[in-house]
């Protein structure tokens, strides 16, 4: 029982891992103490609340989010960065469709002559494609974040 509360603890804890080992720790020697004084491990849990309220506890001492305010967190993660995604694909399409001109065109008038001009000029529109790549990477990572904390 008192291994399977620290587990739950140990799951639910958002801190460093020494930080989290030394909470760890002290929670063992609370179990130890309690048995001492002839605690049974069910009334010391009874006592410290579920491993959620008690990771709860030690975010709040230690000036860190809860679960609630990390879950909004995340989804607002990952939502900013769809909306990053899909605003970056959407103007590189836009300006894909509004510099695409007929093949052999000069200056945006039909004819027989075609001028290409060679340099190194960058594309805004592949950079707009890169970026919203990142922003889906980026989103995907978010995700996995997470969905590994629920």
């Amino acid at each position: 029982m008192k291994e399977k509360y620290i587990q739950e603890v140990k799951k639910r804890l958002c801190v460093p891992r020494k930080q989290r080992d030394e909470i760890l720790r002290d929670l063992l020697e609370a179990f130890e103490s309690a048995a001492e004084h002839g605690q049974t491990d069910a009334e010391l849990i009874e006592r410290l609340g579920t491993p959620q309220s008690y990771a709860d506890n030690i975010h709040e001492q230690l000036g860190l989010p809860t679960s609630k305010k990390r879950k909004k967190v995340g989804k607002l993660q990952i939502g900013g960065a769809l909306i990053a995604a899909a605003a970056a694909f959407g103007a590189g399409f836009l300006i894909r469709m509004l510099r695409s001109f007929p093949e052999g065109a000069i200056g945006q008038a039909d004819a027989a002559i075609s001028i290409q001009v060679v340099g190194p000029a960058v594309d805004p529109s592949l950079l707009l494609f890169l970026f919203g790549a990142a922003a889906l990477v980026l989103a995907a990572i978010f995700a996995v974040r997470y969905l590994r904390r629920r």
